[in-house]
């Protein structure tokens, strides 16, 4: 429709809610002419507390008007603002038949159609300019009233004149927590509705007392079309009236993004109250968003709101999986979306000031459903209490398969600190975690809970921040859960009388699943001062092994800002019966201090408890009716009042003191244990005689002449007998066939690692293959290892001996044992090992042949033969022997040993000469990168006189390396021909 006013201060145009209309304005100049607008161009924005709604919607001017083309979603749009701020201006006796728009627009010339009109036209219209209402009703194009055929005047005295009607109940509450409801509705009626928001009574009449979604444009209960916006346009409508939003049985579908972060966005400026019918039922359509919002305007609240959500179901199951929910890397998501929040319901209360603005939450007897197990579900967290909130309770809810922790509460990092939640009466199945308190949330309690198949059931997590305290886990049953209650830097914690059956939980297919290496009821993680009492723990879920459950798990909490860790301390473990798992309880890193007292253990498998050195731990074991005491903390006692003392002799006894522990009787010491600081424990001497072999002075009173005695100065030794069979002195070991050397032999296959204990180790495997032994690091100054060759077959397999990590053997990387039933002595000084003995000298052979290699056809050099050299001692040597054959003529046939450069270099010429045999010695001079061997002249080919000098090398051999048999041909018709060589390895002694 078209409006053909000028829009000034004082004026109000009335259009149809969802209804396409043009809003035709012109501009005047200050003396009253109109403007004109032709080929201008012009744009419209539309702001809010929240968002722009729509923008730069764009229109040219013709003659002195501008128009500008409006939607039926724009329109409709309007009405949301509404809501917000001009709803106290339009109720009208109790009711609300316009919903008005306030906005501040924004006319004028755009920048490209250049200079714009004058600096006298009003080309501003200011925020206070009157306002766009928007008829909830009525034929399309035209008011209610010209609908009904009367005046305005006449429309709204009508509206104004009261109703007569006699209130009734329509008929009996099905449900008892309809009884609050009632007092809120107010005095005019016992119940303005039906049960549950039935439509008794006329929208008109039921506006009165609720805002009830039958009543709401753009609410579809069958779910064929989405009621995003529906549902925002009932919760602030009656956030705003100050009236219980009543949701009627049907399916409601979310799938819009609404319009700030997704689904059903509502802005509350006031309390809220929501009342859904049993067979209410919210669900997602594939939202990559949270379902329901609230949240409070960025200039806050006038006094701090309250919301209560009392029924019906919200499903979450066609939602898209966050990008922050547990374990996304090994179960990946089966609708995975690209936003870090998909919650069911999401409340975040802070304005931007950082002031909290709600003062409670209560969410009453709700279902939330997002698949049948996490594994396989859609969305994220079911309820997220965020910032902003300073109390809450869930009361008798149901959770099924949240992907993420089904009641995720945190403050979101802010110095605003929630406190005060109760969770209580509800049910919690196959989600990731049932509760968890992030984030500095302090002052919970979790009462009379079940959990079925979670992985863990509640969980305080500190994500940042300080210590989360002051909390109450009590009564509540995990059954078939992997971890029961995980207190992660938590203070004064209680968790007592929970029952906790069949641990362990499992995935979408039935298989056992943990995150973690254990199962426990209990885990304190960097937790100090918590208690834990009155629980049971019994059995295990049998896709789980009982060998990695224990009762209560305490290790230190260790994220990345503490590098030292924070331990578990000063916790209290009291009256816990566990049946059929591992252990009591399990102390790792730092963690100490646990107090454990009247706790029973039985049919642990793997007794006893592990405790820490200052924990005290009392057991009592149902099959024996024993009580094992870990440990006892007592005062420092007198020589005259022990400790530890007798009730009929209460002078006799252990006393503890600083320096140790002494027993002795009325003030007199006989014995005493002490410390002098140092960390073990020593007693003080107890001198004796010195005896003899025949009479130690230390024996048995069964058998005198077996014990120790002192054969002389700094030597102690030892008889069997009357017959000395050990001696030991500050230098030695021994017995009386000599001294003691522990022998290791090693038939195994594989690498050997020389060990502490180790003075001579035998190779002598089964199966034939060269061995490496590693030597440690470092050792003791003056420590001496023997390795030999107990098969004798080194010559064939070498035994090659390293250092671990890159350490050196006389500064080299190894030293090897080549020579049959050869051996090394080794000894360390203190910096490196060195080589004390080797045994004979050896000779192996490592490379030999018979089979004729040779070349023709070709002038360049070619290798016959290549052949590994192992790594060298700086007196080891090199020997070469080969037998060649060629054709008789004076051409040049040259033949080499190359390593590292030519030793042979011989050129055969002879018309008459067809064969040649070659020996070469090649040994290194006290170095291992200094060589010398025969002269490698061309007229000498093998040992015995000549007039060249000794060949010399400067090839490093302290690693392995590569030698060559060579040919090369003047005549490439000819032939050259490598007959047989043998290679040997000459090890120095």
């Amino acid at each position: 429709m078209s409006i053909p006013a000028i829009l000034d201060r004082n004026q109000d145009v009335r259009v149809i809610r969802g209804a396409a209309f043009r809003l035709v304005m012109k501009i005047k100049r200050k003396d009253g002419a109109l403007v004109d607008l032709t080929g201008m161009s012009f744009r419209w924005s539309v702001f809010d507390a929240r968002s722009t709604m729509f923008a730069d919607i764009r229109a040219t001017g013709a003659g002195n008007e501008v128009a500008f083309p409006m939607t039926g979603t724009q329109s409709a749009a309007l009405v949301g603002i509404g809501l917000k701020h001009q709803v106290d201006q339009i109720v009208e006796n109790g009711f609300a038949p316009w919903l008005a728009g306030s906005f501040t627009t924004s006319v004028g010339p755009s920048a490209a159609v250049g200079a714009g009109p004058s600096s006298d036209i009003l080309a501003e219209v200011g925020e206070s300019s009157g306002i766009v209402i928007v008829s909830a009703a009525g034929a399309a194009g035209i008011t209610p009233w010209e609908a009904a055929g009367i005046s305005f005047a006449a429309y709204d005295a009508q509206l104004r004149a009261p109703a007569v009607e006699a209130a009734a109940q329509a008929g009996a509450d099905v449900d008892a927590k309809l009884a609050s409801v009632d007092g809120i509705l107010g005095a005019k009626a016992d119940n303005l509705i039906a049960p549950y928001g039935g439509t008794a009574r006329t929208a008109q009449q039921r506006a009165a007392d609720v805002v009830h979604s039958a009543d709401i444009a753009g609410i579809d209960p069958s779910g064929v079309a989405d009621s995003t916006d529906g549902l925002i346009d009932l919760f602030e409508r009656a956030s705003n009236a100050g009236k219980p939003a009543i949701v009627g049985p049907g399916r409601y579908r979310v799938a819009n993004r609404g319009p700030a972060l997704g689904g059903v966005y509502a802005m509350l400026a006031a309390s809220l109250f929501v009342q859904c019918d049993p067979k209410a039922y919210i669900f997602a359509d594939n939202l990559d968003h949270d379902l329901i919002r609230f949240s409070v305007p960025s200039t806050g609240v006038e006094s701090p709101i309250k919301i209560t959500w009392i029924g019906g179901t919200i499903d979450q199951s066609n939602q898209k999986v966050s990008t922050t929910v547990p374990f996304i890397g090994s179960i990946p998501p089966v609708n995975p979306g690209v936003s870090g929040t998909t919650d069911g319901i999401s409340l975040k209360m802070l304005d931007a000031s950082g002031n909290p603005c709600c003062e409670f939450l209560r969410i009453i007897g709700t279902t939330f459903t997002a698949g049948t197990h996490w594994q396989v579900a859609g969305g994220d967290a079911a309820i997220f209490p965020g910032s902003g909130i300073k109390g809450f309770a869930i009361v008798d809810c149901e959770f099924y398969g949240s992907r993420d922790t089904a009641i995720y509460t945190s403050d979101d990092g802010t110095p605003i600190v929630g406190e005060g939640g109760t969770v209580e009466n509800c049910k919690f199945v196959n989600c990731v975690e049932g509760i968890a308190f992030k984030r500095n949330y302090n002052k919970f309690s979790v009462i009379r809970n079940k959990f079925t198949n979670c992985v863990v059931g509640v969980r305080t997590n500190r994500v940042s921040g300080g210590q989360l305290f002051a909390g109450d886990v009590s009564g509540n049953t995990f059954d078939k859960c992997t971890i029961g209650i995980r207190l992660q830097y938590s203070l004064y914690v209680s968790v007592m009388n929970n029952r906790h059956i069949n641990l362990g939980c499992t995935g979408a297919t039935g298989a056992a699943y943990s995150p973690y290496n254990f199962l426990a009821p209990v885990w304190f993680e960097g937790s100090q001062y918590c208690k834990w009492s009155g629980d049971t723990g019994a059995s295990i879920n049998p896709p789980h092994s009982a060998g990695s459950a224990t009762g209560a798990y305490l290790e230190d909490y260790t994220p990345s800002d503490m590098p030292n860790g924070f331990p578990s301390l000063f916790n209290e473990i009291t009256n816990i019966t566990i049946i059929g798992l591992k252990r009591l309880f399990l102390e790792t890193g730092a963690t100490d201090f646990t107090i454990c007292t009247g706790c029973v253990e039985h049919g642990t498998t793997a007794p006893p408890t592990i405790v820490g050195a200052h924990t005290i731990y009392a057991k009592l074991d149902l099959a024996t009716g024993q009580r094992t005491l870990g440990a006892l903390l007592l005062a420092d006692g007198t020589d005259d009042v022990p400790s530890i003392g007798s009730a009929i002799r209460p002078t006799v006894g252990w006393r503890l003191k600083p320096t140790g522990a002494a027993y002795g009787s009325s003030g007199t010491t006989y014995f005493e244990v002490f410390t002098d600081g140092s960390p073990t424990m020593s007693a003080r001497p107890i001198s004796t005689n010195i005896g003899s072999a025949a009479l130690p002075a230390h024996t048995f009173n069964n058998d005198l002449t077996t014990g120790m005695y002192r054969p002389g100065t700094a030597r102690v030794a030892f008889a069997a007998a009357g017959v000395s069979v050990m001696e030991a002195s500050t230098s030695a070991f021994k017995t009386p066939f000599g001294r003691i050397r522990a022998y290791r032999e090693i038939s195994a296959s594989g690498a050997v690692s020389i060990a502490t204990a180790d003075d001579l180790v035998v190779i002598r495997k089964t199966a034939g293959e060269a061995t490496t032994c590693t030597l440690p690091s470092l050792d003791q100054q003056g420590r001496r290892v023997t390795i030999k060759d107990g098969k004798g077959d080194a010559n064939l397999r070498p035994i090659t001996i390293v250092v671990s990590g890159g350490g050196l053997i006389d500064g080299r990387t190894s030293t090897t044992i080549a020579a049959a039933y050869g051996s090394r002595t080794l000894f360390f000084d203190g910096v490196q090992w060195n080589v004390e003995a080797t045994g004979l000298a050896s000779r192996a052979t490592i490379a030999t042949s018979a089979v004729a290699a040779g070349t023709t056809g070709s002038t360049s050099e070619v290798t016959l033969a290549t052949i590994a050299i192992p790594a060298l001692g700086p007196n080891d040597a090199v020997e070469v022997i080969t037998n060649w054959s060629f054709t008789g003529s004076t051409n040049t046939k040259t033949l080499r040993v190359r390593w590292g450069q030519s030793w042979l270099n011989f050129a055969a010429s002879g018309a008459t000469t067809v064969r040649m045999d070659d020996v070469r010695r090649i040994q290194n001079r006290g170095s291992t990168s200094s060589q010398v061997g025969h002269a490698n002249a061309s007229t000498s080919p093998g040992t015995g006189t000549g007039t060249a000098n000794q060949a010399v090398g400067v090839l490093e051999t302290s690693v392995a390396t590569t030698m060559t048999i060579t040919a090369t041909l003047a005549v490439g018709t000819e032939t050259a021909t490598l007959e047989s060589y043998r290679v040997e390895i000459v090890r120095a002694p």
